[in-house]
Parts: C-alpha cells; structure tokens; sequence
C-alpha cells in the first residue's frame, strides 16, 4: 500500500485561508504529505488584520495531538503559534513523550509578550530541531542577548539543533536567510527581496521544510530546497481581498 510521509501541525484555524492551517495543508499537500492538524486557537481574521482571537483549551489541544499520534506514523511536528502557557505547556508534554519526531518551531505571536516569550524557550526550543526566528523574535525569546548572534548561540545551547534567521535592511534587493548550528553558520540562502508585501510567506516557508525533512531530507536540503519552493509561490502570489497578496502554496506540484 502506498502511503504519503505525514506532518502533524500546530496551528490556528485562519477564516481567510491565508495563514496558518490552511497555509500548512495547501504547502503540504504540493508536496506530497499528508497535513494533520492540531487546533491551538481560532482566529476571526480578513487578509488585512486579526479583528479577534480565542485560544483552544489545553485539555482539546492534548486530545487532538494524540488521536493523531497514537494513529498514524507522524514524521515530523511543526508548530506555529500556541497562544497560551497552558497551551505551551501541554505541546511541551508531548513533545517530551515523542522526543524521537523531529520539530520545525515557526513561532507567530512571540513579539512583546514576555511570559510567552519565556515559556517557549524554556519549554519548546531544547526540544526542536530547527527554529525559524526573525530578528524580532530573536529578541523577544532572548531579551537579555547583547546581539543577535549571542541570541542565537544562547538557543543552540538550549539543545536546539539549527536556528534559521533572516536578514536584511529597506535598502536591502536581497535578503539573507542562515542557517546556524553549533558549527557556525552552516549556509546563506540569499534570495532576491520582492517589493510586494505578502501575508503568509515565513509559513509556506516552515511548512515546505517540515515537509522536505518528512520526505527524509538533510536539514541544510530541506531549507534550500523550502527557499526555491516558496519563490516559486510569491512569483505567482495571489491577491483575492482588500489587503496583502499572499504566496501561492500549491507550487510545489509543478517541482
């Protein structure tokens, strides 16, 4: 019986369909995985702006995870936003019973919010593979850092495997995404800076690795491979709503 690699993600529920779940299954699906799902929080959101939210509680995120869990053969987990300590705290203890699946940590909602800027270091980051972190949330997870590289080097030794930042100035026609390990900065993804703004573009991105790891990808190929998938998507990018254009996430058919 043939059978699809399957991702198991941690995510709100977004009415638009730009971001989060519907972004994590349309990238997966391209890929050829198959996208289960664990509701953190429900959003009500046009493509311009979140108008309201509401965390899912703990008890119903635990029961979601490990229905799937306990019934298929998940390859990889990736996790979005979590919305909660209480919610952190319950990734967490799953993650501790699963420690052999390895994690993709897409955080979205980390930026001034102190007490769950804490709780996702302490309790998600030494139990993921790779990090995708902007200099924002950098800063945010470890507000103490002198530096962005201090920052980084601060999560690589909280047992984090690889840390994936983004760099780059409003002058800036390229933007630098690296890649780092306890090794040094393993590579630079440099890819051309469009003048669009686009919604949703850093989660085709976590989700294409997620899915290029499940298919048994080396970390250094899955966010190669992630970068020339999610240009194909912004060079196709869709404007459907008064607000962003957002990536296309079914370019992945055509690779």
């Amino acid at each position: 019986m043939n059978q699809l690699p399957v991702v198991l993600t941690f995510t709100s529920h977004d009415p638009s369909g730009i971001s989060a779940l519907q972004c994590d299954i349309e990238t997966l699906g391209s890929l050829g995985i198959h996208c289960t799902s664990a509701l953190t929080g429900v959003f009500a959101k046009d493509s311009r702006e979140v108008k309201w939210q509401h965390s899912i509680p703990a008890s119903t995120l635990v029961a979601q995870a490990r229905a799937v869990l306990e019934d298929m053969p998940v390859c990889v987990i990736k996790i979005a936003d979590l919305n909660s300590i209480e919610n952190i705290e319950a990734v967490h203890s799953i993650l501790m019973d699963y420690r052999h699946i390895p994690v993709v940590f897409d955080p979205t909602s980390v930026d001034d919010q102190g007490e769950l800027a804490d709780a996702y270091t302490n309790l998600i980051l030494p139990l993921t593979t790779i990090a995708i972190l902007n200099p924002s949330e950098l800063k945010s997870i470890i507000p103490f850092a002198e530096n962005e590289e201090m920052a980084i080097n601060l999560i690589l030794e909280s047992e984090c495997e690889y840390v994936l930042t983004n760099r780059f100035t409003r002058s800036d026609k390229t933007i630098h995404n690296q890649l780092h390990s306890n090794n040094g900065c393993l590579k630079d993804f440099t890819t051309p800076r469009l003048d669009q703004e686009f919604q949703g573009a850093g989660g085709v991105l976590s989700a294409a690795i997620a899915g290029y790891m499940a298919h048994g990808a080396e970390i250094c190929e899955a966010v190669g491979d992630s970068h020339r998938l999610l240009q194909r998507s912004l060079k196709k990018a869709l404007s459907i709503g008064m607000g962003s254009q957002f990536p296309y996430r079914l370019a992945g058919i055509a690779s």
